[in-house]
């Protein structure tokens, strides 16, 4: 057998083909698989947002069925207005439809969680001041670097 490497020619399925025009047709397959893998990947961000859009589209959420109502009694306290608010939207929902039933009635009460993250707040920082004193109380090195 002769080495390929003194020949122009390589023998292929019992033709005689040249090297150069081989190599030429391997380098055009190459540059075509990678356009057309760049093209896949630049339509797939196309696909991918439309897809995104279709879900959103459909997706649902509590806010779909959910109702704000605002001018809330403010002398009764969250759960006997919870329970106000449970049995007067039934009777209205059941006056015009009998299918219809409420799951359940959530008050929110802003002010408290603002009031409760702002107490949190708070013991950290002052967490945070003890712990910075006792290290400056007894590490007086660490303060000097």
């Amino acid at each position: 057998m002769q080495a390929s490497c003194n020949t122009e020619s390589i023998n292929i399925g019992g033709n005689d083909v040249n090297k150069v025009s081989l190599a030429y047709a391997i380098v055009w397959i190459d540059i075509i698989i990678v356009c057309v893998y760049v093209f896949m990947v630049w339509s797939l961000g196309y696909v991918q947002i439309d897809a995104t859009k279709h879900i959103l589209k459909i997706a649902y959420s509590a806010s779909n069925y959910s109702i704000t109502i605002s001018g809330l009694p403010q002398h009764l306290s969250p759960e006997d207005c919870t329970v106000e608010l449970w049995n007067l939207i039934q009777r209205r929902l059941n006056k015009k439809n009998k299918s219809f039933k409420v799951i359940d009635v959530q008050i929110i009460v802003p002010n408290k969680v603002i009031y409760l993250k702002k107490q949190i707040g708070d013991i950290m920082n002052e967490k945070n001041n003890l712990i910075r004193d006792w290290v400056e109380l007894y590490y007086k090195s660490w303060k000097d670097d």
